[in-house]
């Protein structure tokens, strides 16, 4: 029954590798297209189908390596550390009629006595600290330039829409750049508070 089990999982095993290595050149070729296209809905998608195929040709992958490391464990010889166990005898074995030896002494603590002559310490007050003026951060604003509106995304280049910001919106440039898509990306403040990352190219410089 067991040898049959093994066969069983062996071929799931095979056969879950099969399907990853399928999925990932699947997602190869989704994200060769996502390059290969122009940025809008097609191109979104085509990554977004790529990111899927990947994660699952991993987990299959992963699913697979389980598989194969319970056999391989299930097939190792048993240990022989309990039959060692057995035939080993411990040398030092205290005798019963060993005496034992029964303090004589008992050892007087030793108190230390501080010396009257000694320092004491004193305190001393630490000079206050004037708390230097800080700067007043610059707001850099932008404006929105694309007729059906702009996405304002979790990421640079990444597919999670958080906002559809609408064409000639102000919003705020934060601190934050990144090459992404084949665009540059910049992080920035919506009107309704919503932080996320837009293209520049789909901004303009008032």
């Amino acid at each position: 029954m067991t040898s049959v089990l093994n066969i069983i999982l062996l071929i799931m095993a095979g056969l879950s590798m099969a399907v990853a290595v399928y999925l990932m050149v699947a997602g190869f070729r989704y994200r060769s297209v996502a390059s290969g296209s122009p940025y809008g809905v097609k191109r979104q998608e085509a990554h977004q189908r790529a990111i899927v195929s990947f994660m699952r040709s991993i987990f299959l992958v992963s699913f697979s390596l389980i598989i194969f490391a319970t056999l391989g464990i299930s097939n190792l010889p048993a240990s022989k550390e309990l039959e060692n166990n057995k035939s080993v005898t411990p040398d030092l074995l205290l005798s019963p009629t060993m005496p034992v030896k029964q303090p004589t002494e008992s050892s007087t603590p030793r108190q230390l006595v501080g010396s009257p002559t000694s320092p004491v310490a004193t305190l001393t007050s630490s000079p206050t600290l004037t708390p230097m003026p800080t700067d007043t951060p610059i707001v850099i604003i932008a404006v929105v330039n694309s007729p059906n509106g702009l996405w304002l995304r979790e990421k640079p280049g990444g597919i999670q829409q958080l906002e559809l910001i609408a064409d000639q919106s102000e919003i705020i440039v934060l601190e934050g750049t990144d090459i992404a898509e084949g665009f540059e990306w910049r992080r920035v403040r919506t009107q309704s508070g919503q932080e996320g990352w837009v293209a520049v190219e789909f901004i303009v410089f008032p």
